[in-house]
């Protein structure tokens, strides 16, 4: 089935295109599912294993042909500084990689309904992005021990003729990043003022508990100034307060 941009399967799972096909494809203008695509057909690409290529080869082959073909280079470079900037990173923040409740039941639903049901439409959150461009687990091994030169090369695509607020690709991210160290607080604040934590520490009443003040701690941190005196004297306050919190655990 031919989908805008790209080749899907009938059960919306990305295949494999060719090098050519991407690069020749990128356009920061299309709409954003059409871009969010663009990135798993890259991710595909740059995933599979042919040969003794891997997949820190194929990145590094991928930006030697951005370097011979200039104009594709600076598509490439607005397209994913135009998707980046679009998408949210709270629930990657605030979500991924923790346990929630059902959590056997919601994966074995999850992954039943990647089988036999078409792919939901793609949410412009790094969360999805993330989990349909890297769905194995194996995939964090090869990420994490990617070269300096291969990430050095994929920060100066980023930053590829930017200008003003383009400049950094990332002011969206960080802002969610503040946003979810405010959600996680509140969530740890809840659990510590619940009953069977308020029994390990020996507080009868929730007020008495460190965790009390976490939120509120949290939100004066946030509302510094980044590199402020401020900043810095609110920062040693809140690693204080976390310390107190985990002190009786």
């Amino acid at each position: 089935m031919v989908a805008s941009g790209g080749y899907l399967s009938s059960r919306g799972s990305t295949e494999l295109v060719g090098l050519d096909w991407i690069v020749s494809g990128a356009r920061a203008d299309a709409p954003l599912a059409d871009r969010l695509e663009w990135v798993e057909h890259l991710a595909v690409w740059v995933r599979t294993r042919t040969g003794d290529a891997t997949p820190a080869t194929r990145l590094k082959f991928f930006l030697q042909i951005l370097d011979r073909n200039p104009d594709r280079k600076r598509d490439v470079a607005a397209l994913m500084r135009a998707t980046f900037g679009e998408l949210s990173g709270l629930a990657l923040l605030c979500e991924t990689g923790l346990p929630r409740a059902n959590a056997f039941l919601q994966e074995f639903i999850t992954r039943v309904a990647a089988k036999m049901l078409p792919a939901p439409p793609r949410a412009p959150d790094f969360a999805t992005l993330l989990h349909r461009a890297f769905p194995d687990e194996e995939d964090a091994d090869w990420i994490a021990t990617l070269p300096v030169e291969v990430l050095d090369g994929l920060g100066a695509l980023l930053r590829l003729d930017a200008s003003g607020v383009e400049v950094d690709p990332w002011p969206a991210l960080r802002r969610d990043a503040e946003d979810a160290l405010l959600v996680l607080a509140s969530q740890v604040q809840a659990i510590g003022l619940s009953g069977r934590v308020r029994r390990r520490v020996a507080s009868e009443r929730p007020i008495d508990t460190p965790f009390a003040g976490l939120s509120k701690a949290t939100l004066d941190f946030l509302e510094t100034v980044p590199g402020s005196e401020d900043r810095s004297s609110e920062a040693a306050a809140l690693a204080s307060h976390i310390a107190r919190c985990r002190r009786p655990l």
